[in-house]
C-alpha cells in the first residue's frame, strides 16, 4: 500500500478486497481498512530540533508555529535557552 504525501495522523483507507472472507456465505472477501497513525517523538536530540526547525523554516504554511513555542516553553521549564 502506498500511503499518499499529505497523509494525516488518523486518515483510515479502504483496501478493497484485501479484508476477512465472509465465511460460510459464498461472498466475496472484505474490505481491509487501514488507519495510519503518526507517531510523535517524545524526546529529540539538539540536531533534531535543528533539522525540525530548519523544515518549519522552509514551510510556507509554517505548521510547526506550536512545535517551536513548545520547544521555548519545555527549554524555559528546564532551564535551558
Amino acid at each position: 500500500m502506498d500511503i499518499p504525501k499529505g497523509t494525516q495522523s488518523g486518515e483510515v483507507f479502504r483496501m478493497k478486497g484485501y479484508g476477512l472472507p465472509n465465511l460460510g456465505y459464498g461472498a466475496p472477501q472484505g474490505d481491509l481498512m487501514v488507519e495510519v497513525i503518526v507517531r510523535t517523538p517524545i524526546k529529540l536530540s539538539k540536531r533534531q530540533e535543528e533539522l525540525l526547525q530548519e523544515f518549519a523554516d522552509l514551510e510556507e504554511e509554517k505548521p510547526f508555529s506550536k512545535v517551536k513555542k513548545m520547544f521555548k516553553k519545555a527549554g524555559k521549564a528546564m532551564g535551558v535557552d
